[in-house]
This record gives structure tokens, sequence and C-alpha cells, in this order.
């Protein structure tokens, strides 16, 4: 057991983890971390294919089926008109 934890520990000094941050309150502005904002900036750069792309690329390496489409409902008739 203490083996294992050994290597968890450094594997994760090697990943020079990032300390999470604590949620902002409702309303107040999302503070972001630095690495987030660079996907975000590169991202939106993109053009729509390569979204698309990117998109299924993630479904694919993180195994993520894709979202089931919601069926639109039937229209009420109108009343009748007296």
């Amino acid at each position: 057991m203490f083996q294992t934890m050994n290597i968890f520990f450094k594997s994760a000094k090697a990943r020079q983890i990032e300390p999470l941050t604590v949620p902002s309150a409702d309303g107040a502005p999302q503070q972001y971390s630095v690495k987030i904002e660079k996907l975000v900036e590169e991202i939106s750069k993109m053009t729509l294919l390569e979204v698309s792309e990117l998109s299924t690329a993630l479904k694919t390496r993180l195994n993520l089926p894709d979202a089931p489409v919601m069926m639109g409902g039937f229209a009420p008739a109108a009343a009748p008109k007296d």
C-alpha cells in the first residue's frame, strides 16, 4: 500500500499540479487558471470544422458517448373557435 501511495505522490510532483481554486460566489466573475485561459484562447481561434474535429477526438479519447438528441414535442392543436 505504501509503495502505491509513494508512486502516486512522485507522479503528482512530476505533473506539477496547480492548486485548486475556491469557486466564486454567484454573480461574481469566474477566475480560471492560466492553463485554462490558454486553452480557451487557442480554441476560440479555431474554425468550426476544427472545433468539430476536436470534439470528436476528445469523445474518442475519453470514451464518451454521443449526447442523445431530444425529440421535439408536437404543438397542441389550436382551440376551436366559437
